[in-house]
């Protein structure tokens, strides 16, 4: 046998920490945060949160404000995801007297309909891909522009819409929208994706 202070010399000497914080009363702490995603539907999405506490800690995940059903455990697995799975997700780590929540977990699902999508499947880190392209439109004075793109990624992407070399205003969403579109505003537009 040994004494508790010999037992943690001991863990510090092999620089164990989970098994330190088991230790400790100090409450919980996350150790494993959810990631914000962008995927396609029908892939496989895991979302992770582990915790530890003392003596042990219980998982809830939410969907916004709503409990997801049998979001109890560490990893969070939509199989398969679909679009009405977009949104944020947190989890909630309880033990016997506290609680804390995990940052917000971003899940982006694109949807592909009758396209094979098989080699955007497992896209390694700092790599993105484009599911939906702009499409060209032929407007007139008063029609409404709209453009789209989407990509899957990881990290999640960041959308950035240009108009003949400059950024636009209000344009980092992956859906562009003028409600009213004026002859001096027509031009060409793009997108830049980041990681």
């Amino acid at each position: 046998g040994c004494t508790v202070v010999e037992l943690v010399e001991f863990l510090q000497a092999l620089e164990h920490t989970e098994a330190l914080q088991c230790l400790s009363h100090s409450g919980i702490k996350i150790v494993v945060q959810p990631d914000s995603q962008a995927v396609l539907s029908g892939q496989v999405v895991k979302l992770c949160c582990w915790a530890t506490g003392h003596p042990f800690v219980h998982y809830q995940w939410f969907k916004q404000e709503k409990e997801v059903p049998h979001g109890n455990s560490p990893e969070l697995v939509l199989n398969p995801v679909n679009v009405n799975d977009s949104g944020f997700y947190i989890c909630r780590v309880n033990s016997e007297s506290s609680f804390v929540f995990s940052r917000w977990a971003r899940l982006e699902v694109c949807d592909l309909q009758g396209t094979s999508h098989g080699s955007l499947i497992g896209l390694p880190e700092n790599k993105l891909r484009i599911c939906i392209q702009p499409q060209p439109q032929n407007l007139t004075v008063g029609d409404a522009l709209v453009l789209e793109c989407g990509a899957v990624g990881n990290p999640i992407p960041h959308y950035q819409w240009f108009r003949n070399g400059f950024p636009l205003a209000n344009g980092s969403k992956n859906v562009y929208m003028v409600s009213y579109c004026k002859v001096p505003a027509l031009g060409d537009s793009c997108v830049s994706l980041t990681t």
